[in-house]
């Protein structure tokens, strides 16, 4: 092999060095000729219209050529060294840069898009094909949907999928969107039964998205999975647009048709079959469905995320939510975005919860109510753990109490804080700067509001200062920044942040050097280590 393209280049070498200097002389041919004018001979010009046509047919050539011989240079040991690195390390590394979610919410009618990790891996070459169907883990996500254009394509990727995970456990998910329930198949769903009873066995993790009504479709991929003998599901998410509070439990009448929509998630399955499949859970997350707040389902979890709909609260009562976080002693990781109904006037004892170490609180909801539900902070008790906290969205700050702030402030550790839209009160974070090292404030202001005032400053002078703050896609007045400065002076950093100065008649924005200046000791980066519209989003990847 290594002959013949050696023989090949000096073939070619010789052959365009000779072709060039001939077909490169005519054009002094041309000039020297008297008159220059004359008409060429035909055979010539015959000629010519077949070299051009010849040297235009070489250019795909060239360029396949071209192709060729850069993957052989890259794939070669000594120019590719990411493919002399052994085959386990190699496929370290394909987990690794595997992304943490799918793409399948970005199925669309016009089929433009369609699940493509890790299948992809196997397309690059021979080398990276073997070891990526080699490394089990990399094949253990399943894709399933009802949607018609995708349903018997998602099934043998699924099929391929489960194949190549061996015997790993399985991560289910399942997806029905607004195209979902136009386009579903009429012929059922027996291929894809038959698949899920082959794996139900497997599945560890279920994960549900359903943005319209409940359906056949959906009861048989449960049933079948919570109904396995031997099942080791450990982790359920379960979403939905539908329905600001729909229901899992057991259907409690006969008479509806097997495949019959509704906006509760109904069981062909007995209460006690329910509650036996879903007591081994550790992880819980819910998004506008949830079990019965008596149920199992939140006994003995690490991990709990109780989030509304877009448009519209759920409600929980604050002595079933008592009762859920007792239910949980354990409990490590916990999201809440509902509307607690019925507080108990008074004082009440917060749960103690030890391992306790992310809350996030979720007020918005994309409707009318900019409310934030953090009286949920008074019934939490947290350890000696250090604690990340993050008030997420957007709301109103006279929907929130601030002293209940300050006083789960006194009894925790926050080690990070996070909150968008709104400024708490500096002296509350000032105050307990003992345990903090990290703080984010996102989507700050406009140019036009104040967030704190200089009289203030002399009531926290005595009062540490903030090690390390965070300015993310905000926009501030000169002067509030410069107040900022007098909480944390050494530790600012602003990502996609607009800071202006205040003309009078106008707002002008300071550029880099404008801003280095009035602020050397501020950094200012468009890099930030974290993702823009999620700040928080390593938060709850605990060792």
């Amino acid at each position: 092999m290594l002959e013949q393209l050696r023989s090949a280049g000096n073939h070619l070498h010789v052959a365009w060095d000779t072709y060039f200097r001939v077909y490169s002389a005519l054009q002094s041919y041309q000039i020297q000729r008297n008159p220059p004018r004359k008409n060429v001979p035909s055979e010539l010009s015959s000629l010519l219209d077949t070299q051009l046509a010849f040297i235009s047919s070489y250019e795909s050539k060239i360029q396949e050529i071209k192709v060729a011989i850069s993957r052989a240079r890259n794939y070669s040991l000594g120019l590719a060294p990411i493919n002399s690195l052994p085959p386990e390390i190699l496929s370290r590394i394909f987990q690794l840069v595997s992304p943490q979610g799918c793409d399948l919410h970005e199925l669309s009618s016009d089929k433009r898009h369609f699940p493509t990790h890790p299948d992809h891996l196997t397309h690059v070459c021979s080398l990276w094909r073997g070891i990526a169907i080699s490394c089990c883990s990399l094949w253990c996500h399943i894709d399933l949907t009802s949607y018609k254009p995708y349903y018997n394509a998602l099934v043998e990727r699924a099929e391929t999928h489960s194949a190549r995970a061996g015997q790993l456990p399985i991560e289910l998910h399942v997806m029905d969107d607004v195209h979902s329930r136009l386009g579903r198949s009429p012929l059922g769903y027996d291929q894809l039964d038959k698949f899920t009873s082959r794996i139900s066995g497997r599945v560890k993790t279920l994960n549900f998205f359903v943005e319209d009504n409940f359906c056949g479709f959906h009861r048989s991929v449960f049933s079948t999975v919570l109904l396995n003998q031997h099942s080791i599901l450990t982790k359920l998410i379960v979403r939905t647009e539908n329905s600001p509070s729909a229901s899992i439990h057991a259907r409690t009448y006969t008479s509806s048709p097997s495949d019959i929509e509704l906006s509760d998630f109904l069981l062909d399955l007995t209460e006690d079959q329910i509650e036996s499949s879903f007591a081994p859970l550790t992880v819980l997350h819910l998004q506008g469905v949830f079990p019965l707040w008596s149920s199992t389902a939140y006994h003995g979890l690490t991990d709990l995320r109780l989030l509304s709909t877009e448009h519209y609260w759920s409600i929980v009562k604050e002595a079933q939510l008592i009762s859920l976080l007792k239910s949980s002693p354990g409990l490590r990781i916990f999201h809440f975005g509902l509307r607690i109904k019925e507080p108990t006037t008074g004082e009440v004892m917060p749960v103690n919860l030890q391992d306790l170490q992310v809350v996030k609180i979720f007020p918005d909801t994309g409707g009318w109510e900019d409310m934030c539900p953090s009286n949920v902070l008074r019934l939490l008790a947290p350890g000696s753990r250090p604690l990340h906290l993050s008030f997420g969205g957007h709301y109103a700050a006279e929907s929130t109490s601030f002293a209940e702030w300050d006083e789960f402030f006194a009894r925790s550790r926050v080690r990070s804080f996070h909150t968008c839209s709104i400024l708490p009160p500096m002296d509350i974070l000032l105050r307990h700067s003992a345990y903090i090292e990290h703080a984010i404030l996102d989507h700050q202001g406009k140019p036009s509001w104040k967030i704190l005032y200089p009289p203030q400053l002399d009531k926290m002078a005595s009062l540490p200062r903030l090690r390390s703050l965070h300015l993310t896609r905000s926009a501030l007045l000169e002067d509030d920044l410069r107040l900022l400065v007098e909480y944390c002076p050494n530790g600012i950093v602003l990502y996609s942040c607009y800071i202006y100065r205040d003309e009078g008649t106008e707002f002008t924005p300071l550029d880099a050097q404008a801003l280095a200046d009035a602020f050397p000791t501020i950094k200012n980066s468009e890099t930030p280590p974290y993702p823009l519209d999620d700040p928080t989003a390593d938060w709850d990847h605990l060792d």
